[in-house]
């Protein structure tokens, strides 16, 4: 441990860091080998000895550049003195016996922890704005909350011990920041002029002087750029003129001219701005605010403005799901793997996960009112039509004044305050002697103690008798009259004093006149409820009489100079321990432990004995036991406190002659950063937090101390934060179960609230009395509690003298009890009475919840509607958010497993425009189909296109459930038989990939459409336009994969692809895994542009514009809709998060259990709903999987696994066409009694050579029929990939929602066939539009193939492109230093050694053909190599190897199960490998040879090899192998740019400009069956 010295020494901790990192790394690196880490202020902490010399003590010049000048400064830079001498050597191994229990937490091992601490953090500090322990990284999230400032999302990190091992506690953090941008544009925004004209800034335009020191104090200290003077250097801000530019005048060479004129001269043009006022930077500088710019990043160090709160607040607040998903996707900017300060201290830390623990929940204590008892639930409970256990002496009389205006709360709203007041006194046991107070109406502006003392006057010269309670109505912005009141009330005058919000009287109910209550019971000597003293946890046994106390310290704010500390000290004086009393001091600022502390703990033992002896009438009232429980010190100051405080404690009890009294002393931390996430959703409360009473003793707790953290509240917003308790000193031998208990029931006697509290209730009201110090003071004398009061060495004797000590009633009562923050609801109040089921979706979907509220609030018109339908009796429902509290039951739903909150966006248009979309309402009823043509056809034939009436062995027609269904299909005229029944038209597309323009049938672009080109949206928008006019019913969707494939994406990103989406007429789409290749946020920027529903019942995110663009299910049967009575349900494959790159907060449920979920939401929710299809990314044979385990689905259309569904063994063949497009009908016997004039048997019959019409590459029939759990038929359809088929299928529905009838096929969209070739001219110009991007890669020629380059078949075996692929880089790896084409250098192979031994790469990467003979163009690499994938070298050991190929062939990882392979591999020519696809898993890799056959690697060899792969697999992509540390290795080029080069190395070889290729397959990768 280094003492580091730096002169000056008043330098912030970011320059110090500046300095130390110039010096370690400049200056003296050679002494500073491994580099230390620095803690900003005096402390560097190194892994090893330094030399320094004999004295161990050296000094440096350490340079730091000036900021004068700009790039060509004129001054040499400033030389900063550095001392660095060693002080002390730490030995690791203590911490290793600390955590084991042997070390006690004495300062060798707070050192240690410390040093370790210092090095976590090094590396963020070096990279990001900071303060003490949190960094702030707006990639994370960034607002803007105006007033100057904008919040970033942080990331607080400390090490802390634990129970048999060390943890990093890693939480959010909210750095406030100073805005970014123009300083002008900054202090416009502070004084509330956002976007106005900078001459508000000018003295000379009105800028008034309160204003503008009002602005200085913000922006002092801030710094700044100044345009063409500093550069990138900043300089502070000392100061504001109070002249414009164009008046200070200053004598520059021998002139005078103004600062205007200066800077028009520097900047060679005039000021915008000259009247406004000037920042001082540096020593007398002037300078412009229109040439000052803020840089990014600057945390404002200042109290955050009043106005401001809330939107921090805000800002900070995450549910529990969202905090953790947002620290695990920030831990990448922790860099633990890749600090070398980290690495130095031989520290490794595990980021794969959260720590699990197991936590106990504590049963809460009944609550005892006079006569009854309630026991709370999660924390709160429900008072009505209770008494309070001890209400106050009657109120003989009383004062009302009012300092709202009286137009405003006028007489007959004062009237009504008074009236709900009493009455709801009398429903507690509170008795005002009468409901005729003096009424006054006062000036806020005027003397408000000489005004309240004179209403109190007229009161007694009126009665003889002064008023015990003033009532006092305070208009907004009330704050200073506040303070007047109760320094009149608590110090002047000695009497009870309550203050409320005019606008809140004028609309109170019941309920808030109940909480007012509860406030004034307890100031004038009531209790209001204690914990039954029945229970094993009382402290009200009257033969151990306790005595509680809570203490607590405020300190000045940050950067205030001599100003002094409050301490405060509350005490029960009951038996019960719900009646406190307290008493305040001022001691010296920043002092940890409060010095007074005898004397007020004598006051307060005084105090309990009086009130036990004449109150209580107690034989014995000395107390036997004291809890003392401390708020608001650090771990750290523990001892320090023990040994400050704790002395004290006993000699007032020595004193008091009370030595037999035991004391326990406790400290309860609640500014800590350990939250809790109950990994069982069941668990959760309504909030997503943990319940109330959760308690954690173990795991996480202090090694070698008794602590424990309790979470007492009931969540309400964000995250529930636990107090943590440390039990410093036991001499009443509690056990941890009953100290836990006894801390659970004191934070139930919080007399304001019907709930626990976060912390035991004494403590509490020690951090309400110190906030309340500044009522002591004279409010004529308040400027003493000023930021900007000027300090002098007699400050704390000048605060002490005008501290004035509490009355003598408030010494008596509980004066100090005020709100808590709480949170209303939201009521919406119909004009009309709906359906309940209705509302009851859509309060379930908006996160809301249905209460019954009265019938009364219906309206005449609403009740005579009501009595026509003869309804009796009728409910008018409310909705509110969870977790708020009214006299109404709510009437529960269950969540749906996502939040809509953010749907809700206004009161009064929600019946037409929100609940239409919520519920599916859509557009206007669709029109009738065109006229049936009768015709009647009978084909024999096999192939595309089905049509299925299942026949039983009688000949009667069944239905896939067995019931007999004769009466199904279609009359002569095209109209269904059975009039009950219902037909629906599905058309559907997946896996599109960003083919939004036709291509060959290989992936690749379309350059030559003479040579046959398939596909495009243009081409589908077509055949959809034609086609779908001629169905009833139909629904047009997607699959999902729009993402990856072609320069669309890659250069577009998501724009051009939701624009063509847009046009389509899709009714809904879900995701796919590559839909999240770019992360969240751009994928939440494409939903936002789509104009359709995007669903997924499985994408679980706390990304809020995600959460916000997606549904987990839609239902039609609104609008063009009306009678489909369907609900489509979506889901995206689980494997995203391994394959693609989502964030880290974004999660993937199980496919199959998120349908069971949501079907049965549905089924509950919609009771209309008669038909469910399933829309899904999850590939072909999950798809099966998801229909065997389920029920009540009847059509799944899936996407992912890019399967080609049809016919394989064609016999005879009919081409049935019309005149736009085709189809291929495959069924043994189909009838086709009639036909619509764009149906397929219209128009013409024309025959098709049946080896044209065979899909031998279908890997099942289309439909594929399965089974599910109840034996019931399922339809599963895909239409295979890039949109080169459109799926299609009509389902006829019965009554109950069964499928009876089906006929379908994937139209085959070719610019060969007259039927499909023509394309829609608006959308094929906008796509071609989009396209001319790409002709500069179109023309770059890169090489040349004499064969097609074959991709269809990477995902299975060799393929061509994947030969080609694996040998370009193992060309160019950098340890191939054979490879006659290497441009790359020297090697750079990982691990001493290291055989080179070749390349791998996934299937999935590739992701076109290319075809041949013909030239390669660059456009074509880009649609192969779509991903920006880099190449990568990494070490392999032959059991690494040997283990990574078996796992790929064997399609399950063998070192780690749990991680799915994904892909199939490619390898360079110089791998071979050899296994049999029908052995057991694990044990299908036969041989494998390495280097060109020169290695043959064994599971069991000793050797290491270096392979050349992608940094996506590298990473753990497709689960080739477990994720390697990005830290150990490099990337190098992309794998595009190796395959351009790989071909100019084979020009130059071939002695031409490009190479030529003629890939074969060469057996690399090859099978066998065992004998």
């Amino acid at each position: 441990m280094m003492l580091v010295l730096i002169t000056p020494d008043n330098l912030p901790a970011r320059v110090n860091h500046i300095i130390l990192k110039t010096l370690q790394n400049a200056v003296a690196p050679q002494v500073f080998t491994p580099r230390g880490s620095y803690d900003g202020r005096k402390n560097l902490f190194c892994p090893s000895r330094l030399n320094l010399g004999n004295t161990d003590s050296k000094e440096f010049d350490v340079p730091l550049p000036q900021a004068n000048g700009g790039p060509n400064p004129t001054r040499p830079p400033k030389i900063n003195k550095v001392k660095i001498t060693l002080v002390a050597t730490i030995n690791p191994e203590l911490l290793e016996r600390f955590v084991n229990g042997q070390q006690s937490h004495d300062e060798e091992a707070i050192t240690a922890i410390t040093a370790c601490n210092v090095a976590l953090k090094m590396e963020p500090n070096l990279n990001f704005p900071f303060n003490t322990r949190s960094f702030f990284v707006e990639q994370l999230e960034r607002r803007n909350i105006g007033g100057g400032i904008e919040l970033w999302r942080g990331l607080f990190q400390s090490l802390r011990p634990g129970i048999g091992r060390m943890h990093v506690n890693v939480d959010i953090a909210t750095g406030i920041m100073y805005k970014r941008g123009p300083l002008i544009e900054l202090c416009l925004e502070v004084l509330d002029k956002p976007g106005g004209n900078a001459n508000l800034l000018a003295p000379s335009m009105g800028l008034p002087d309160h204003a503008r020191i009002r602005l200085q104090r913000f922006i002092t200290g801030l710094q700044v750029t100044v345009e063409k003077t500093t550069g990138d250097k900043k300089r502070v801000i000392r100061s504001l003129s109070k002249q414009g530019a164009d008046e200070i005048r200053f004598d520059h060479n021998g002139t005078t001219i103004t600062v205007a004129q200066y800077f028009q001269q520097r900047l060679g043009r005039p000021l915008q701005f000259p009247r406004v006022v000037c920042v001082e930077i540096g020593k007398n500088a002037l300078v412009p605010l229109e040439v000052c710019m803020v840089p990014p990043g600057q945390i404002m160090r200042k109290q955050i403005p009043p106005n401001k709160t809330n939107d921090v607040l805000e800002f900070s607040k995450k549910r529990p799901d969202e905090r953790f998903g947002t620290v695990q996707r920030g831990t990448q900017h922790l860099q633990y793997g890749q600090s070398q300060y980290v690495r130095s201290f031989g520290m490794t830390v595990d980021t794969t996960g959260f720590i699990e623990t197991n936590g106990r929940v504590l049963n809460p204590p009944a609550m005892k009112y006079s006569g009854q008892s309630v026991t709370p639930r999660n924390g709160s409970w429900n008072m009505a039509q209770k008494k309070l256990f001890k209400p106050c002496s009657p109120i003989p009389q009383w004062v009302v004044v009012i300092y709202e205006r009286e137009q405003r709360f006028g007489r007959g709203q004062c009237q009504s305050m008074i009236q709900g007041l009493t009455n709801e006194a009398r429903n507690l046991g509170i008795t005002f002697a009468h409901a005729d107070p003096l009424i006054r109406y006062e000036n806020g502006n005027g003397d408000v103690v000489a005004q309240l003392r004179t209403a109190g006057k007229m009161v007694f010269d009126r009665t003889r008798t002064g008023p015990s309670l003033f009532v006092v109505v305070l208009p907004d912005m009330g704050d200073e009259i506040y303070t007047s009141v109760k320094h009149f009330g608590d110090v002047v005058q000695g009497v009870a004093t309550q203050c409320l919000k005019s606008f809140k009287c004028s609309r109170a109910n019941a309920q808030y006149w109940a909480n007012v209550l509860l406030k004034v019971n307890v100031k004038l000597g009531g209790i209001n409820v204690i914990p039954d003293p029945n229970l094993s946890s009382s402290l009200s046994d009257p033969a151990k009489p306790t005595i509680v106390m809570g203490a607590d310290i405020q300190h000045p704010a940050p950067g205030s100079v001599g100003r002094p500390s409050f301490a405060a000290l509350v005490s029960s004086v009951d038996l019960n321990c719900s009646k406190y009393i307290a008493n305040s001091n001022v001691q010296e600022g920043r002092l940890e432990f409060i010095p007074d502390l005898k004397v007020m703990v004598k006051h307060s033992l005084q105090n309990y004995l009086d009130y036990r002896k004449n109150v209580e009438r107690a034989a014995k009232p000395k107390p036997i036991r004291l809890i003392f429980f401390r708020d608001g010190v650090s771990e750290p100051e523990f001892k320090r406190v023990l040994a400050g405080e704790l002395p004290q404690i006993k000699a007032a009890l020595d004193e008091m002659d009370m030595k037999d009294c035991k004391v326990t002393m406790v400290v309860v931390g609640k500014r800590h950063h350990i939250r809790f996430n109950p990994v069982n959703p069941a668990d959760k409360d309504r909030s997503g937090n943990a319940p109330a009473g959760l308690v954690v003793d173990r795991d996480i707790g202090h090694p070698v101390e008794f602590d424990y953290y309790l979470q007492s509240q009931g969540g309400l917003l964000g995250t529930s934060r636990s107090s943590h308790y440390s039990v410093l000193f036991d001499e009443n031998r509690f056990n941890a179960d009953a100290m836990q208990a006894i801390s659970f029931s004191l934070c139930h006697v919080y007399a304001r609230a019907t709930r626990s509290v976060s912390i035991p209730a004494p403590v509490y009201y020690a951090d309400i009395v110190c906030a309340r110090a500044k009522h002591h003071y004279d409010p004529a004398t308040r400027h003493l509690m000023s930021d900007t009061a000027s300090q002098s060495s007699s400050g704390l004797q000048n605060f002490r003298s005008n501290f004035r000590p509490l009355s003598a009633y408030a010494q008596r009562n509980m004066y100090f009890s005020t709100s808590m923050r709480t949170c209303g609801y939201l009521e919406i109040a119909p004009p009309v009475v709906y359906h309940a089921q209705s509302w009851a979706t859509w309060a379930s979907m908006c996160n809301l919840e249905l209460i019954p509220s009265f019938v009364a609030h219906a309206s005449e018109r609403a009740k005579s509607r009501f009595s026509k339908t003869g309804q009796k009796k009728r409910v008018i429902y409310r909705l509110r958010k969870p977790g708020t509290t009214t006299r109404s039951e709510a009437k529960k739903h269950p969540p749906l497993g996502r939040s809509f909150t953010g749907l809700l966006r206004t009161h009064h248009s929600y019946p037409s425009n929100l609940l239409r979309s919520l519920l599916g309402v859509q557009g206007s009823s669709a029109g009738l189909p065109p006229r049936p043509t009768r015709l009647s056809l009978t084909v024999s034939c096999r192939g595309i296109i089905t049509r299925r009436t299942l026949v039983s062995s009688s000949g009667a027609q069944v239905s896939p459930t067995g019931v007999s269904t004769s009466n199904s299909g279609k009359d002569g005229f095209g109209r269904l038989k059975n009039k009950k029944n219902f037909e629906i038209s599905f058309y559907h597309v997946n896996d599109v990939h960003a083919h939004l323009d036709q291509f060959r049938p290989s992936g690749s672009s379309c350059t030559d459409p003479s040579r046959g080109c398939v596909g495009g949206y243009p081409r589908i928008k077509s055949v959809i336009d034609q086609h779908r006019p001629t169905k009833k019913k139909s629904l047009f969707l997607n699959a999902g994969d729009e993402f990856q494939g072609t320069l669309f994406y890659t250069l577009y990103k998501g724009a051009a692809i939701s624009s063509v989406l847009n046009q389509l007429g899709f009714d809904a789409m879900t995701l796919g895994n590559h839909e999240f290749d770019d992360g969240d946020d751009l994928l939440a920027s494409f939903i936002s542009n789509i104009t359709f529903p995007v669903i997924s019942a499985n994408i679980h995110t706390n990304n809020r514009k995600l959460s916000r663009g997606l549904v987990p299910y839609k239902v039609f049967n609104k609008g063009k809709y009306r009678g489909m009575d369907l609900a489509i349900v979506a889901v995206t494959t689980e494997t995203t998060k391994t394959i693609s790159r989502p964030g880290e907060g974004t999660t993937f449920e199980d496919p199959v259990a998120a349908v069971k979920r949501t079907v049965q939401y549905i089924k509950r929710f919609h009771r209309d709903v008669k038909r469910i299809v399933a829309l899904t990314h999850i590939g072909y044979a999950q798809d099966i999987r998801l229909a065997q385990e389920t029920t009540d689905i009847s059509l799944i259309v899936g996407g992912h696994s890019h399967t080609l569904l049809g016919e394989r063994n064609l016999k005879v063949a009919l081409l049935v066409s019309c005149s736009h497009f085709h189809f291929l009908c495959f069924a043994p016997l189909i009838t086709l009694a009639t036909c619509h004039p764009y149906s397929p048997c219209a128009r013409r019959v024309v025959g098709r050579p049946a080896d044209n019409t065979t899909i031998p590459a279908a890997k099942g029939p289309y439909p594929t029929i399965a089974k599910n759990k109840k034996g019931e038929d399922v339809f599963v359809v895909t239409s295979y990939r890039w949109g080169e088929y459109l799926g299609y299928i009509d389902l006829e529905f019965d009554s109950r929602g069964r499928v009876v009838r089906y006929e379908g096929a994937p139209i085959h969209l070719t610019n060969t066939d007259n039927a499909t070739q023509a394309e829609n001219p608006a959308l094929k110009t906008e796509v071609q539009e989009w396209a001319k991007g790409f002709e500069v890669y179109a023309r770059q020629i890169v090489g040349f193939t004499e064969l097609p380059l074959d991709q269809t078949t990477c995902l299975v075996g060799e393929c061509t492109l994947g030969d080609l692929t694996g040998d370009a880089i193992a060309a160019f790896a950098p340890s191939n230093t054979s490879s006659p084409i290497n441009n790359n250098g020297s090697s750079t192979t990982p691990g001493s050694g290291a055989i080179f031994a070749g390349a791998i790469m996934n299937g999935g990467g590739i992701r076109a053909s290319i075809d041949g003979p013909a030239n390669i163009s660059l456009q074509q690499v880009l649609e192969v190599y779509p991903f920006g994938n880099t190449i990568v070298e990494l070490p392999f050991t032959s059991t690494q190897l040997w283990n990574t190929f078996e796992s790929i062939v064997s399609e399950s990882n063998v070192e780690d199960p749990s991680i799915p392979v994904t892909s199939f591999v490619q390898v360079s020519s110089s791998i071979r490998l050899t296994y049999d696809p029908s052995a057991a898993v694990g044990s299908r890799l036969k041989s494998l040879t390495v280097a060109n056959g020169a290695e043959e690697v064994t599971r069991d060899g000793g050797k290491t090899y270096t392979i050349a792969t992608i940094d996506y697999l590298a990473s753990g992509g497709d689960g080739f192998w477990p994720p390697r540390d990005p830290a150990s290795y490099v990337t190098l080029d992309t794998l595009d740019t190796v395959f351009v080069n790989y071909f100019r190395g084979l020009g130059a070889l071939q002695g031409r400009d490009t190479g030529s290729v003629r890939i074969e397959l060469d057996g690399r990768i090859s099978t066998t069956t065992s004998a």
